[in-house]
């Protein structure tokens, strides 16, 4: 909990004491515990849908997503605001397809990993207690989840007496 305390900026000197408070540095490298959940699924499943509910039943949960990372760099390059692409997907998406995956992942296939990863940290430094990647696909962006102590999880959208419901199995990798 200390570390915790330092890493939210706190003076380690005070956390600790001036003899044992450790190099501040360190706080990036402990883990502070945060559940990581990672949700795959055909489009417009409800992988978002399912996030959103899982951070109404855990206050402070991170909701993070492939896509926003694509729009909001897809956006600067067409000059345009990520909310009219979100508004329009499907004339974007051969556009955001092509740039995350042909140009971008064949590039470099750990691309849009490092960018998760990076606001994974900002979330656990800031202490969420859970995390949730939105549109885990690829096998490098599940080994991320599991090497991070996650699962991942795939949505399937029903239907169930008119209602919407979504049916959530546990994924390994090589399942399918």
């Amino acid at each position: 909990m200390a570390l915790l305390r330092v890493a939210r900026g706190e003076d380690a000197t005070e956390v600790w004491g001036a003899k044992s408070a450790p190099d501040p540095t360190a706080a990036r490298e402990f883990s502070f515990q945060m559940k990581l959940i990672g949700l795959c699924g055909k489009p417009r499943a409800g992988k978002n849908a399912v996030a959103e509910i899982a951070a109404e039943l855990v206050p402070g949960t991170a909701i993070i997503t492939f896509s926003d990372e694509i729009v909001a760099e897809c956006a600067k390059l067409l000059s345009v605001d990520p909310a009219t692409i979100n508004a329009d997907k499907e004339h974007y998406r051969p556009f955001m397809q092509w740039y995350g995956y042909d140009h971008k992942r064949n590039a470099d296939e750990n691309y849009w990993v490092r960018k998760i990863e990076a606001k994974l940290d900002e979330a656990e430094v800031a202490g969420a207690p859970l995390a949730v990647v939105c549109g885990v696909r690829a096998i490098n962006e599940w080994v991320m989840v599991a090497r991070r102590g996650g699962v991942v999880y795939e949505v399937v959208r029903g239907v169930n007496s008119g209602r919407r419901r979504w049916i959530m199995r546990a994924r390994t990798r090589g399942s399918g």
